[in-house]
C-alpha cells in the first residue's frame, strides 16, 4: 500500500491504496475521505486532470504524490437529504443505547439477580420496552424509506443504505432479546 496526499481546500487527506488501482477507484476513496461526490471531482496531478481510463501508476502517481481536488461537496438538495438521513441516524443512536441497556437488564435477570414476583414484574416491563424498541427501529426504517433521494445523489443514497443495514441488524438484536425474554417468562411460569 502506498500513500497519496489529496489537498482539498486547506485540508490534506492521506489515502492509502495500491497504485495499480484505477483513477475511478481512487476517486471513490477520495469521496469517502472528503465527501466530494465522484461526479463533482476534478483530480489534478502535476497540472493535469487525472483521466479515469488510466491507473494511478500509468498517470505517474507514486508513493507520497500530492493530488489537488477541486469540486463541491454535496449539492444543496443532496445536502438537505443528507441532513435528513443524519437526523434519523442520531435517533437510531439514541434508540441503540436504550437497546443495549435493555440487553444488560436481561443479562442480569438471566444471572438470577431477581427472584419471584420481582422477576415476573421486571420481565413484564422489559417485554414492553423490547416491543417499544422494535417499534422505534421500524419507524426509523419507514422514515428512511419515505425519503426520496434521486439516483444522482449517490452519497446520500449510500448513507441511507448503510443506515438501513444497521437498522436491520438492530431489529435482529430486538428479536433475539424478545426470544430471551420469552424463554425467561416460560421458565418462570414453569417453576
Amino acid at each position: 500500500m502506498k500513500k497519496v496526499i489529496v489537498s482539498y481546500g486547506a485540508k490534506k487527506h492521506v489515502i492509502e491504496l495500491d497504485l495499480a488501482s484505477s483513477v475511478e477507484d481512487f476517486a471513490a476513496l477520495v469521496e469517502r475521505a472528503t465527501d466530494v461526490p465522484v461526479a463533482s471531482q476534478k483530480l489534478i496531478f502535476k497540472g493535469k486532470t487525472l483521466q479515469s481510463v488510466n491507473t494511478l501508476e500509468a498517470s505517474g502517481v507514486c508513493d507520497g504524490s500530492k493530488i489537488m481536488l477541486i469540486g463541491r461537496k454535496h449539492a444543496a438538495e443532496e445536502e438537505m437529504q443528507m441532513k435528513e438521513v443524519e437526523k434519523v441516524e442520531k435517533e437510531v443512536d439514541v434508540a441503540e443505547k436504550q437497546l443495549l441497556e435493555l440487553g444488560k437488564e436481561i443479562d442480569g435477570i438471566e444471572k438470577g439477580w431477581l427472584e419471584g414476583m420481582q422477576k415476573r414484574e421486571a420481565l413484564g416491563k422489559l417485554s414492553k420496552r423490547a416491543a417499544v424498541a422494535t417499534e422505534q427501529f421500524m419507524r426509523r426504517l419507514v422514515k428512511l424509506d419515505a425519503l426520496e433521494i434521486g439516483a444522482e445523489h449517490k452519497s446520500a443514497r449510500l448513507r441511507r443504505k448503510s443506515l438501513v443495514v444497521r437498522l436491520q441488524k438492530l431489529l435482529q438484536k430486538c428479536d433475539q432479546g424478545e426470544e430471551r425474554l420469552q424463554r425467561l417468562l416460560s421458565n418462570d411460569g414453569s417453576s
